[in-house]
């Protein structure tokens, strides 16, 4: 898998697991805003948006570890050119 593949993959990875990090989110505030008395099933939603924010966390350090794995093309120095000759020249 080239580094690039592997970026794409981490990133969709982390795009899918902050739609459910969201997604748990958003269902958690609708529990509370309404109430919710089973605390069972909130309990269970608190534990699916924790899992989602560490899968959140692990593929964004994976995300993060391929793209620095990547080489940095080295482009040369930076030249500086200008019409006036510099100052003390004559």
């Amino acid at each position: 898998m080239s580094d690039m593949t592997a970026v794409r993959f981490a990133q969709e990875r982390l795009d899918a697991a902050s739609h459910e990090a969201s997604r748990c989110a958003s269902y958690l505030a609708e529990m509370i805003g309404r109430g919710a008395q089973d605390s069972s099933t909130f309990d269970d939603v608190v534990e699916q948006l924790d899992a989602a924010q560490r899968a959140v966390e692990r593929w964004r350090a994976v995300r993060d570890a391929a793209a620095i794995s990547r080489p940095i093309p080295y482009v040369g120095p930076a030249t500086v050119r200008s019409e006036e000759p510099p100052l003390g020249a004559f």
